[in-house]
């Protein structure tokens, strides 16, 4: 998969959603954990929900990651292309290069800890993330090495996220960042319920497959096991990791934009895009990662606005017919409109909210 879409992507619009759209929504989650960790610390320059940002750097994405470990059970091909965005993002937006940012990601295949010692015998697509490190035999005593803000599972190995990595995880952070991502269930790295268990209801959760929530009574600190008074307490929903937050408004941005080729920039404009409505409140109190699913438009065409937008910056997409040129850069609001105009409704259906503000807006001016 990798060969074919390094052949392709630069001349022809395309893109691999199990590469680059797992990629994207990866990296959203990660940075809206972060964004809520800073915000439970009283960072109080963390950018509320729902505020319109124009700025990629307002998104303040690599003040987050700066100095950060993220490590990975599983060095598959969609492991390594989550790496290279959550790098790229790094890149970016603190001007170190690749190959630094790169450190900012781990992995543990099947043989221990990627690192410069295994070469050569390294498979190409890990050998740029084969820093020199001690060589650890198990994921647990990576994790003891690195001190991970987060723990990623691309592995497809039911169980490996056990009760001791768990909770060295919760030792080492305040809130742990745990995202199981295999699929189905079945091969679920770990659970919710184990997850929330063994870090003391701390956790940061996104899975890849869906999993019931937890209700937490108010006065139980956490432990989901005590008795609970009807309706008092809160339901802990798992986010899940799901890649229709992102390919739709990336694929339906490049035809607007009628775009020559998708860049890995437009990926981490829509991971930050999507981020960045993720409100921190809700995340440390209900685990709301993601806005929520019932709301996918309203959300896709945020996203797609600031995908547009970036298209037209690079000089790989064109700013269509109709939407009024502004001066500077393209920014997301200038295409947000357009967004709206051009997304599909069903018989009966609602306009997204963003659609009704802008129509109220309008009708002030």
């Amino acid at each position: 998969a990798f060969r074919l879409l390094e052949k392709s992507r630069a001349s022809h619009c395309t893109f691999n959603d199990d590469i680059q759209g797992t990629a994207a929504i990866t990296l959203a989650a990660i940075l809206a954990a972060l964004r809520a960790v800073e915000f439970d610390k009283g960072n109080s320059g963390i950018n509320q929900a729902g505020k319109q940002i124009d700025s990629d750097e307002a998104l303040g994405s690599g003040q987050l990651l700066a100095g950060k470990q993220v490590l990975f059970l599983g060095a598959g091909e969609a492991g390594t292309g989550i790496g290279e965005l959550i790098a790229y993002c790094v890149h970016r937006r603190t001007g170190c290069s690749m190959n630094e940012a790169r450190k900012t990601c781990h992995f543990v295949d099947s043989k221990g800890l990627v690192c410069a010692s295994r070469m050569p015998d390294l498979q190409h697509h890990k050998q740029a993330f084969a820093h020199d490190t001690p060589y650890c035999k198990t994921l647990l005593e990576a994790v003891r090495l690195l001190k991970p803000v987060a723990i990623i599972g691309v592995s497809t190995i039911a169980g490996s996220f056990n009760e001791e990595v768990l909770r060295e995880m919760a030792a080492i952070n305040h809130r742990p960042i745990i995202f199981p991502l295999s699929n189905p269930t079945t091969k679920s790295e770990c659970t919710f319920e184990e997850a929330f268990k063994h870090t003391e209801g701390r956790v940061l959760f996104a899975s890849g497959s869906p999993f019931d929530p937890i209700f937490v009574p108010s006065q139980s600190s956490g432990n989901a096991s005590q008795p609970a008074l009807a309706g008092d307490g809160i339901l802990m929903r798992p986010a899940q990791a799901n890649n229709a937050y992102v390919f739709p408004a990336l694929g339906h941005a490049a035809v607007l934009a009628r775009c020559s080729s998708i860049s890995d920039e437009a990926f981490l404009t829509a991971a930050e895009a999507l981020a960045a409505m993720a409100d921190p409140k809700m995340v440390l109190r209900e685990g709301a990662l993601f806005p929520p699913f019932s709301k996918i438009k309203d959300t896709s065409s945020h996203v797609m606005a600031h995908v547009m937008a970036c298209m037209v910056r690079e000089g790989r997409g064109l700013r269509p017919e109709g939407v009024a040129v502004q001066q500077g850069p393209a920014k997301a609001s200038d295409f947000l409109p357009h967004c709206l105009a051009h997304m599909w409704l069903g018989p009966g259906e609602k306009a997204p909210e963003a659609a009704v503000e802008l129509s109220h807006r309008s009708s002030r001016l």
